[in-house]
């Protein structure tokens, strides 16, 4: 009965809204069709599914709670939720806040992760070169806020969904990375003045997924098929298959590293603490096989956004 209530009343956020600018937190997608679509299509866009309304309403509640133990930590944050709007390239954006150090200013974005995210980026690098386009989209969307405030250095902060623990990464105004968003917003008001096109991505990854798919994927060519379905008991394995890779990427290499120790051991037997280790030599002579055509099916599983 309380489930019923709370899902039924967040089911009443998912709707769509038009899309009148070039959003600072969406000119990060890689995919200049995308925006158009927002653009010039947005009623058609797919809405997102009751679970993408929990993790948006969860980014919300983490950004309240940020907010508010940062004041607690003795900083001051000024323009909360400020409004930012270029007319000449019609981009707008509104800013978490600006964090106050040593008399000056900062602009503040406050970014909620999974723990897996949380220790993969270190730095601004780490965002650029992410295969997740999402994460590729925090650079931009950051250089935008300090093009409309006109400040050199910038912060984002995030936050561990699962720990609860903060990483900051402090991001110098990207003269470069800014020029490139600045073309590209022209070229993209240009779409929308002659009523045309970008170039397709043609991204299987990415373009299964996307919202404008069913009207974009007709025009895109992809190896081999690509089919949009909603099976909830294999995403869910999805889910705990994501969850799991990271423990298993750690102990693989915990496990390497031990074993290229006990390689060389003094002795074939070493007792540390409440451990032994074993080392047993094995030979085996192989057998000459006829050379043969053989055909498997390897399956790949792969986040949206990471391509490779």
């Amino acid at each position: 009965m309380i489930l019923e209530k709370i899902n039924e009343m967040k089911e009443q956020k998912i709707r769509q809204y038009p899309v009148n600018s070039w959003r600072a937190s969406s000119l990060g997608h890689p995919c200049d069709r995308y925006l158009v679509y927002e653009r010039t299509r947005w009623q058609e866009k797919k809405l997102h599914n009751l679970e993408m309304q929990y993790i948006f309403d969860m980014g919300n509640e983490v950004e309240r709670i940020v907010l508010d133990e940062l004041r607690s930590a003795g900083f001051n944050i000024y323009q909360q939720q400020r409004d930012f709007h270029d007319t000449t390239l019609g981009i707008t954006g509104h800013i978490d806040g600006m964090i106050e150090l040593d008399g000056q200013l900062y602009p503040l974005e406050i970014k909620s992760c999974s723990d897996y995210t949380f220790k993969e980026i270190n730095s601004y690098e780490d965002l650029k070169r992410s295969k997740k386009h999402w994460l590729q989209a925090y650079p931009t969307q950051i250089n935008l806020y300090l093009y409309f405030t006109n400040k050199e250095k910038g912060v984002l902060l995030f936050k561990n969904k699962q720990s609860g623990q903060y990483k900051e990464i402090w991001i110098d105004f990207d003269w470069e990375l800014a020029d490139r968003i600045l073309k590209r917003v022209e070229a993209l008001n240009n779409h929308i003045k002659n009523n045309t096109l970008p170039e397709k991505l043609n991204t299987p990854a990415l373009c299964s997924e996307c919202p404008f798919a069913h009207i974009c994927l007709p025009d895109i060519s992809t190896q081999g098929q690509v089919d949009i379905d909603d099976n909830s008991g294999l995403e869910i394995l999805l889910k705990r298959w994501e969850e799991l890779k990271s423990a298993k990427e750690e102990f693989d290499e915990v496990d390497k590293q031990i074993k290229e120790v006990g390689k060389v051991m003094k002795d074939d037997i070493t007792i540390i603490g409440n451990w032994i280790l074993k080392r047993e030599i094995r030979e085996y002579e192989t057998k000459p096989q006829l050379p043969k055509r053989v055909k498997s099916v390897i399956v790949k599983i792969s986040k949206i956004g990471d391509e490779q």
